[in-house]
């Protein structure tokens, strides 16, 4: 039993290894950790409830506005994946608080 736990983890681990090194070859470090920052980001404000977690998605598309405005060069890919990571997170919350 417990050899097969130890085989599923390390399964996992080397799944999860080879999608991140595949983001990250296909995309970038910088891409993803805007990917991330946006989904943490808007994480944070789940615990309110729905409404803040909706309004934090536009805010957070704000802020990654603004933020790109102050780069030296402005990449809409950064704010877009910034963008999409608080899209999920509002996905991720909704389908929870509806089925769950």
């Amino acid at each position: 039993k417990y050899l097969f736990i130890t085989k599923n983890i390390i399964f996992l681990y080397t799944l999860k290894m080879k999608i991140t090194d595949y983001l990250n070859e296909k995309y970038g470090q910088d891409k993803l950790t805007h990917f991330f920052a946006g989904a943490w980001l808007n994480a944070l404000l789940t615990p309110f409830g729905a409404i803040p977690t909706i309004v934090g998605f536009f805010v957070i598309y704000l802020i990654g506005f603004i933020k790109e405005l102050n780069d030296a060069e402005f990449d809409k890919q950064d704010l877009l994946f910034a963008t999409i990571g608080s899209g999920i997170t509002v996905i991720i919350y909704l389908f929870m608080s509806i089925f769950l």
